[in-house]
């Protein structure tokens, strides 16, 4: 059992758990409050449950046999007293492999046949098309039974040069070179999808094991998407090869320019186990290893480990401890364990602060405003008894005198709120759906049209850019926005003494840096000589319908965040002017009543402190709230509670 690693896993899955049922006790202090609509309560039902099912995904990426499937086993698998995953001599792994745990289907090994790499449907739709799917089930307790079918995948099947070429698949390719009768030995599947009830699954672990350069090359889907999208990549390399040319070239392309935290692992070290050679001796042989890998790979020495994978698996099955530490296992748990996951916290707790930073606030705002208010209103109601007729007048006049200059100001944020409306309008258009499928159609018809792979690559580059400035002008937009709607606040702060609302900006730098980044990968697709010397149709265009459904899934998540930013801007405001309304209403009408039988002045006063107490108690209750959230995130109860 991987101890270390899988005791951070799952004190991360707690953490979470916590963080989330703290987030639902604002929720439910906001519905009681009635301080919140329903767009606000759905946006904290949904971090809630961001929280609950967030995941950590680890790539494994090389060259095929550098051990990748051995090293999964070894680090997460061992507690299974056998290879889960197919690993042996040679090419294993045929097909990305993707290890999770869904709670909602049984536990399954789920194929997607090789012929669907003939349409241009991505995997991330082919994974809604369940009938596509061959599914084995799983029984946890036949093991055997288990290996058994997880050993489909590494199936192969015989197909013609021809259907070899219309799969995408390159005669190059060690792995499928043509045979005698002149057919193509290629993967029987095209994707491998396991949903296995392991405790580091279940904590959120989730698994990618790629193959090699040439089906990373052929699947662009993996180096746009999955690969990026990864929280860290082990990279593997082989000690009895080295680093060669085919392994700087997936660390160049596809590793070092999309991955933030990338560590490089030696594997195999044990073939340098040489028993004529001393213990000093071998360290030195690995350690010059280490160092040469380092430098290749532009790493510093913590990123860069020497393992073997096949001895620490051995050792963790037999309780070997010696032969464990020797196999060097731990050190890369280690990591993993106390950099890796760290990471996904400090990810997480940026995320919650960001997301309710600001309500937060406004609510600790909206609540001390309404508190205030009363008071101020049973304060000015003390002592009134000794005053006279003309005394309540005056209160009656200045009422009326606030009444008169706040009409006027809500008359001024209603031109304000038609500006707003309208520019929220342009801004949705700008992120409109149909839009976008209408610009992606024309990119799309262009690349079919294009007969040259020069072509095809203009057509991206120009497309990538075309979306990058839409992207832009957004911003532009939203940032209007938040200048208008900060003016209306301030206004009422200054002639009303409201709560001075600052704004929470329209934050979508997360998905314009997303898109910058597929512009550079599009620029350098297209710089590549290999990529412009030959012609590879299927190649490009797989290429650019990977991006193209990468563009989709920003757009939708912008355009997602940006209609529950314009249902939630103006909201804070619109409370704070609905309860001074009532506050005013309230007032004229206990003066008119108290004008006329002064006897119900201590009737009001009455109702006035138990709705000051109450008014206290619910201010209370949201800071206490507030300081759980602070330590649970880490930080002073100012950094959730104030601007951030």
């Amino acid at each position: 059992m991987a101890g270390q690693l899988q005791q951070e896993m799952l004190q991360f899955y707690a953490w979470r758990s916590a963080l989330a049922q703290t987030i639902a006790a604002y929720r439910a202090w906001l519905a009681d409050s009635m301080l919140a609509d329903r767009a606000q309560l759905g946006r904290l039902d949904s971090l809630t449950e961001s929280l609950r099912s967030e995941k950590l995904v680890l790539a494994f990426v090389a060259e095929f046999s550098r051990g990748k499937t051995e090293l999964i086993n070894a680090l997460f698998f061992s507690d299974f007293k056998r290879r889960l995953l197919p690993s042996d001599v040679g090419r294993t792994t045929m097909c990305p492999t993707e290890v999770f745990f869904d709670a909602g289907h049984p536990p399954s090994l789920r194929l997607l046949p090789i012929e669907t790499r003939g349409s241009d449907q991505s995997l991330a739709q082919w994974k809604k098309v369940a009938k596509a799917w061959r599914t084995f089930l799983l029984d946890p307790a036949h093991p055997e039974a288990i290996v058994r079918i997880l050993s489909v995948i590494t199936q192969t099947k015989l197909v013609s040069a021809e259907e070899a070429k219309r799969l995408g698949f390159l005669t190059d390719d060690p792995g499928i070179a043509p045979t005698p009768d002149a057919q193509v030995r290629v993967p029987a599947w095209r994707y491998a999808m396991l949903n296995f009830p392991h405790p580091l699954l279940k904590s959120g672990l989730v698994i990618l094991d790629t193959p090699g350069l040439n089906a990373l090359g052929t699947e662009p889907e993996l180096t746009v998407s999955s690969i990026p999208g990864a929280h860290a990549v082990l990279f593997l390399l082989a000690t009895d090869t080295g680093v060669t040319r085919s392994d700087m070239t997936i660390w160049r392309h596809f590793v070092e320019p999309q991955v933030e935290h990338r560590l490089a692992v030696l594997n195999k070290i044990d073939v340098l186990w040489d028993e004529l050679k001393s213990p000093a001796e071998i360290d030195m042989t690995i350690a010059k290893q280490l160092s040469e890998t380092r430098d290749l790979l532009k790493l510093p020495p913590s990123r860069v480990f020497a393992v073997s994978a096949q001895k620490g698996l051995l050792a963790r099955i037999r309780g070997d401890k010696a032969l464990l530490m020797r196999s060097g296992l731990p050190r890369l748990e280690a990591m993993l364990a106390k950099e890796i996951i760290p990471s996904r916290y400090r990810l997480a707790r940026n995320q919650t602060v960001r997301e309710i930073g600001a309500m937060i606030r406004t609510s600790l705002q909206l609540a001390r405003g309404e508190r205030k208010r009363v008071e101020a209103e049973l304060a000015g109601l003390g002592g009134i008894t000794e005053r006279n007729h003309s005394v309540m007048l005056q209160l009656d006049e200045r009422v009326a005198l606030e009444e008169e200059r706040f009409d006027e100001s809500v008359r001024n944020y209603a031109r304000t709120h038609v500006l707003l409306d309208k520019e929220g309008r342009k801004l949705l258009a700008l992120l409109d759906e149909e839009r976008l499928h209408a610009i992606l159609q024309t990119g799309r018809d262009l690349i079919q049209s294009s007969w040259t792979t020069h072509g095809l690559m203009l057509t991206m580059e120009n497309l990538a850019r075309l979306m990058l400035s839409q992207f832009e002008q957004t911003l532009d937009i939203a940032l209007r926005i938040t200048k208008w709607l900060d003016t209306a606040c301030h206004a009422f702060h200054e002639k009303h003494s409201f709560e001075h609302i600052i704004p929470q900006p329209l934050t979508l730098e997360s998905h314009r840096h997303e898109l910058r980044l597929l512009v550079k990968r599009t620029e350098g697709f297209c710089d590549d000589l290999v990529n412009i010397m030959t012609e590879k149709h299927f190649l490009v265009r797989k290429f650019f319908l990977a991006i193209m459904a990468e563009v989709e899934k920003i757009f939708a998540a912008a355009r997602s965040e940006t209609e529950s930013w314009l249902l939630q801007a103006e909201q804070p405001l619109q409370l704070e002017i609905q309860t001074y309304h009532s506050h005013l209403n309230r007032r004229r009408e206990e003066i008119m009543a108290m004008g006329h039988d002064l006897a119900r002045l201590d009737k009001q006063q009455a109702r006035l402190q138990q709705l000051a107490v109450e008014l206290r108690q619910r201010e209370a209750a949201l800071g206490r709230i507030v300081q759980v959230l602070a330590k649970q995130v880490g930080t002073e109860e100012k950094a959730v509670s104030s601007k951030q």
